[in-house]
């Protein structure tokens, strides 16, 4: 189910799709946009350059004296066990993809989202697995993954119905002073401007914040960042900026998108109005809480109101939750309380240990 849409969503999502300059079976009135932390998604493949990778490798490639150095080098003796004993074969890779494949092919009556940003893909060749893998993998006609990122190799990525309107950019998030050593590294800004059925154009500005294990003032920072990219764009720029935020519901993280994201972007409501309570994107079952981690925010030219100009808008109303496959995506405990199932990779059943959130674009005229 996709939960809650708008009235107005509803009535236009009635109109017939027309061609467009976008690719096959996107309409010229409404554009739907998702995020997905698609959680770990390498290939099987080793890249020498990324020490992140071995620990997503088939155990055929495991057990020499480099590979258990490298597993050493990590912080916990979880990680280390992982790193050694895990077998990411291609069985495995190739189930991971499809439960994937089924949450993104069910979205929106088994349209799928006409923009896909997705955040912990390793590689282009992962992401163009996982476009294979989907129904309608001929639609989604730019595959963007500029591998740039720092750390382990987690990148943000993007599936597009939509073609480019321009170059695609990267924007380093470099921590100074006392916020490198607090912080170290984390994933870049992925910018990729789409052009839209009408022949303007969106940029599309991917984000993967620092996870919540870092201080808060890590997560500011990027933000900050984030803020930094957007502004001066001329007057009526279409921007909207999505992914794993990272931004958790305790008051201190919150604070975040009050005194810093709001500056710049509108966001969402539901981090307010839900807070810890469900259902949310990410749930921490050591705290039993949940938390909007992702979000789609955008540009106040995409307001409904704005006077500036921009040609279409963002619908806050439809800023939703997906569970498109409750199938893969939902785990019950013996009381009910459902929260994200996680790819098991013995069992190969769950996708990823987060929902996605989707919101749709409108064309004012």
């Amino acid at each position: 189910m996709d939960c809650r849409r708008s009235a107005i969503v509803a009535a236009i999502g009635a109109l017939l799709c027309s061609g467009t300059p976008g690719g096959a079976g996107v309409s010229d009135r409404t554009i739907t946009v998702m995020s997905y932390n698609a959680e770990n998604l390498f290939d099987t493949q080793d890249n020498p350059a990324n020490k992140g990778d071995n620990t997503f490798l088939p155990l055929s490639q495991k057990g020499t004296p480099a590979h258990k150095a490298i597993c050493d080098e990590l912080e916990t003796a979880s990680q280390k066990r992982e790193c050694l004993e895990l077998d990411w074969s291609d069985e495995v890779l190739a189930a991971k993809l499809r439960n994937l494949a089924t949450v993104i092919d069910n979205f929106d009556g088994g349209r799928g989202p006409d923009i896909l940003m997705l955040q912990e893909t390793e590689n282009l060749n992962v992401l163009r697995m996982l476009k294979a893998a989907l129904k309608n993998s001929a639609a989604y006609i730019t595959v963007v993954n500029e591998e740039s990122s720092p750390g382990r190799g987690i990148n943000v990525a993007l599936l597009s119905k939509l073609p480019t309107a321009g170059p695609v950019k990267t924007h380093k998030i470099e921590f100074t002073g006392a916020d490198a050593t607090a912080c170290g590294t984390t994933r870049d800004l992925l910018e990729v401007p789409l052009r839209l059925p009408d022949g303007s154009s969106v940029s599309m500005l991917g984000l993967h914040f620092p996870s919540g294990s870092n201080p808060v003032q890590c997560r500011e920072f990027a933000a900050e960042r984030l803020n930094d990219v957007a502004r001066g764009r001329p007057k009526g720029t279409m921007l909207i900026a999505l992914g794993d935020t990272n931004i958790n519901c305790t008051p201190e993280d919150q604070q975040v998108i009050a005194d810093v994201l709001k500056q710049q972007w509108i966001v969402p409501d539901e981090p307010n109005t839900k807070g810890c309570r469900p259902p949310g994107t990410e749930f921490f079952p050591s705290r039993g809480q949940w938390s909007f981690l992702d979000l789609i925010m955008a540009s106040r030219s995409l307001s409904s109101s704005s006077q500036e100009g921009a040609p279409w808008f963002t619908d806050f109303g439809s800023f939703r939750t997906v569970i498109s496959a409750p199938e893969v995506q939902v785990e019950t405990d013996d009381k009910g309380r459902v929260k994200p199932l996680r790819f098991d990779p013995q069992t190969r059943t769950g996708s990823a240990d987060h929902w996605p959130v989707a919101i749709d674009l409108i064309r004012r005229r």
